[in-house]
């Protein structure tokens, strides 16, 4: 009879498995096996609870996206050995991610007590800093950073980021165009710089900085990864909605992939019978913001006996009329501004939100990653961004058929519902103040014909100050009264009106103002002059309002149609151009021509009340009908469809 020999199970053997144990999912990480990898790992911490073995079980799971997991293994990493930086970096870095900046200081100070010297993680810390809001700190990490390595790209591109937030543009500019010498296609960075160029009307440099990430974004569109630009650069400098839907997707898909593996899909249950809709509103401009003006009226019209709102803010409790508006009107209002992603998502959820409005979009401030979570059955984008979002996980932009005809549905991943006239709400009870503002208060020359452009300067392109430098020197007796974002955008302005021939005085620049008295300032002003590629929104029915006419050139895409969508709605078709050369013709036959102006002067004041356009009734009575269809749809089991 064979007698086999028993292992003694001592140190020696026990590592020996555990070697073995390691190596063998070490091998299937490489290999891209992880859950055989998890397999053998976790055989190896039977053997020995190495802090290394967590670790990289951690890292496994981070593969996977399951990022509780991930977490957990750190923390035992850390607790058996308390002087491990790698897995404190991973800790602090996912915490940045899941919005607790506070708890992700504490692992990178923990690091530098190891690593003084460490510029990656002066660089996190700096991160943290900045998402908590402690500026000036940040800004002390990331030169920290640099100190310690010169060529830290990322260091200067996140202290270029700090800047353009604060708006020292030129400080900012320096580091951006530090970033880029030390790697040209820094996607991020380029992206952020392409936009700056806007911001400061620099079109010089924005030639050469638009090629280049022209390039970039189609390079790694036709390599399968992750594009850089920002989808509202992308729809602020080109028409080209097939690229605007490119750039969308794939921001949209980096979201959701940042928030994978959090959470368990949420699980809903239809009701067909007659029910109170609950409709939740997010964003983070229910304060001193163009949308709140927009929007201020809408809660207090709402049929409360069938609909129930929800407002989900994050929004900067400014204090003001507008946010104390919306606070007493909505049946609900959460501030979700200190809540992760997912806290976030679980309230909703909770509250049982039928419909879930995004107003926000890829615009500064976003937050998405609530909407990827899926916290509510039905999701929709409407008025904060003038594009598709590119995500699968919302299922509606609310529109027109001027902004989105219905040929660009290929463009957009959302169904269109139809609203049957302007996209855009309006507050007809929005105060202009009592106050008759005189020219000479503003510098405004007392008999001069004023055209005026309140955007915002990045709207301004080379194209549209080309047709109003014609405009001015067509109607000599008149002056160009422009919104002034930021002082460089001013000085380049004026450089380039002093190049084509247009004295420097002729630009006048006006500072921001409180709405009321802003509407009340509009009045001074003759004529006001649209920008091309990304029109006025807000900015156009403000001047509307105020009694301004606006001229507009219809463009191919939903950011530069929405003031014919306006115009339209108020009434005032004719005012809608398709060509620069029909633009300029009109601007200047309504500026030589005073009956002809005075006429359509009267009759916008007249259309106050009667136009669509300020119809704040009917306009909450169609979007209802809009919410009902698309509640109707759902509880039938239909995927969504456009709805007209």
């Amino acid at each position: 009879m064979l007698k086999y020999a028993i292992m003694p199970y001592n140190d020696a053997y026990k590592n020996k498995l555990y070697s073995q144990f390691y190596n063998a999912a070490t091998y299937y990480a490489n290999q891209g096996k992880y859950k055989h990898a998890i397999t053998y790992f976790k055989k190896a911490l039977k053997h020995f609870k190495e802090a290394q073995t967590y670790y990289q079980l951690g890292i496994v799971y981070e593969k996977l996206n399951q990022d509780k997991d991930a977490e957990a293994c750190w923390i035992k990493a850390v607790e058996i050995n308390p002087n491990f930086p790698e897995p404190m970096s991973k800790l602090g870095v996912f915490y940045l991610s899941q919005d607790k900046p506070k708890t992700a200081i504490t692992y990178f100070k923990k690091i530098l007590k190891l690593l003084p010297t460490n510029s990656a993680t002066y660089n996190n810390i700096g991160l943290a800093y900045r998402d908590n809001k402690k500026f000036e700190t940040a800004i002390r990490c990331f030169k920290k950073s640099i100190e310690f390595d010169k060529n830290d790209t990322e260091a200067h591109y996140n202290l270029g980021l700090i800047y353009e937030y604060r708006g020292n543009y030129n400080m900012a500019k320096v580091y951006f165009e530090k970033a880029l010498k030390r790697n040209p296609y820094l996607g991020p960075a380029l992206s952020i710089y392409t936009n700056l160029m806007f911001q400061t009307c620099d079109w010089n440099k924005l030639n050469k900085v638009e090629k280049r990430i022209n390039n970039l974004t189609l390079e790694q569109h036709k390599s399968n990864i992750l594009i850089s630009e920002a989808p509202f650069v992308n729809i602020l400098r080109t028409q080209d909605q097939q690229l605007n839907l490119i750039v969308a997707k794939s921001r949209s898909e980096e979201i959701k992939t940042s928030i994978a593996g959090n959470i368990k899909p949420y699980l809903f249950t239809k009701t067909k019978s007659q029910k109170r809709l609950k409709i939740g509103y997010l964003s983070s401009d229910f304060c001193n913001h163009a949308t709140a003006f927009l929007i201020a009226n809408l809660f207090s019209t709402h049929n409360k006996k069938k609909f129930e709102s929800f407002v989900y803010s994050y929004s900067p409790n400014d204090n003001g009329l507008y946010i104390k508006k919306i606070k007493a009107e909505a049946d609900h209002f959460v501030d979700i501004s200190t809540y992760s992603h997912i806290e976030a998502a679980n309230k909703i959820y909770s509250d049982k939100i039928d419909i879930l409005v995004d107003l926000k979009g890829h615009t500064r401030n976003t937050r998405l990653e609530i909407l990827a979570l899926k916290p509510s059955p039905i999701q929709v984008s409407w008025l904060g961004y003038p594009g598709t979002t590119g995500a699968d996980f919302i299922d509606y932009i609310i529109t027109d058929k001027i902004v989105t005809p219905p040929s660009y549905q290929k463009y957009y991943t959302e169904k269109f519902a139809y609203l049957p006239t302007c996209y855009q709400i309006n507050d007809n009870k929005r105060e202009i103040a009592n106050i008759q503002y005189s020219r000479d208060e503003w510098g405004l020359p007392r008999n001069a014909f004023v055209f005026c452009c309140f955007n915002q300067n990045s709207k301004i392109n080379k194209e549209t100050f080309t047709s109003w430098v014609k405009i001015l020197k067509k109607t000599p007796n008149s002056i160009l009264w422009l919104y002034r974002s930021n002082k460089f955008a001013e000085v380049n302005l004026k450089k380039e009106a002093k190049k084509a021939g247009i004295k420097p005085e002729r630009l006048i620049f006006a500072d921001s103002l409180e709405n009321s008295k802003h509407l009340a300032r509009i009045r001074l002003s003759d004529l006001a002059l649209d920008t091309f590629t990304y029109n006025g929104h807000t900015t156009t029915s403000d001047c509307l309002w105020a009694g301004v006419p606006v001229v507009t050139l219809q463009g191919n895409h939903f950011a530069s149609r929405v003031a014919s969508s306006i115009l339209t709605a108020a009434g005032l078709p004719e005012l809608i151009t398709k060509s620069q050369k029909e633009y300029e013709n009109l601007a200047i036959e309504l500026a030589t021509n005073p009956k002809k102006l005075a006429a359509i002067h009267k009759s916008l004041i007249l259309n106050h009340k009667s136009c669509p356009l300020f119809d704040t009734q009917e306009f909450v009575r169609n979007l209802e009908r809009i919410y009902e269809k698309m509640y109707q749809t759902y509880t039938c089991d239909d995927k969504p469809r456009p709805i007209k």
